[in-house]
């Protein structure tokens, strides 16, 4: 049951932050991909079930609050959040490195393939260079706001019991049953 809160909570924190972060036309008006860092949070720490949970809600928060189509970003979300979660047990969920990897990755594969379904329904067209400065911002951003996310995201799950933590031996901290 907590699980659903946190995600709620989650979202609602990443969809204003995301919101908020002005679209800076330097950077192709990229801004940090919060909600794509909690489905992907989900994806190395959960089921798939509530991967694919995360990634329609927060697709379809994300389409409902832009011009895209509904139901674009949620398929992309949610098929960057299995095939990030099929790499759960190979790597270290709790690492900044690791959620920064899977962030910018998964922001470059996100804008890419939203871009293309955009691009095929003609409702948007981008020349390669402005693409170019967008795809690379957004990654950017994401290797940041990804670690940032993970971060709330773990503390949250230890304040309200999803996640217990143990004391290993050099005196880090590291959470158990994930």
């Amino acid at each position: 049951m907590m699980t659903w809160v946190i995600m709620l909570v989650l979202m609602l924190g990443g969809v204003t932050a995301q919101f908020l972060f002005p679209a800076l036309p330097m950077i192709g008006q990229a801004k940090p991909p919060f909600l794509l860092a909690v489905v992907i949070y989900y994806a190395l720490n959960r089921t798939p079930n509530t991967v694919m949970v995360a990634g329609l809600l927060a697709g379809v928060v994300h389409d409902a609050l832009t011009a895209i189509p509904l139901g674009y970003t949620s398929l992309v979300f949610v098929l960057v959040g299995l095939l990030a979660g099929r790499f759960r047990r190979l790597v270290l969920a709790e690492s900044r490195v690791t959620a920064g990897f899977f962030g910018a990755v998964g922001a470059l594969v996100v804008q890419l393939a939203v871009y293309v379904l955009l691009a095929r329904s003609g409702v948007v067209w981008w020349p390669v260079g402005r693409l170019t400065v967008r795809l690379l911002a957004g990654a950017c951003l994401a290797a940041v706001a990804t670690p940032l996310t993970f971060a709330v995201a773990r503390r949250l799950d230890q304040w309200v019991g999803n996640v217990e933590m143990r004391e290993i031996i050099d005196g880090i901290e590291q959470p158990s049953g994930w």
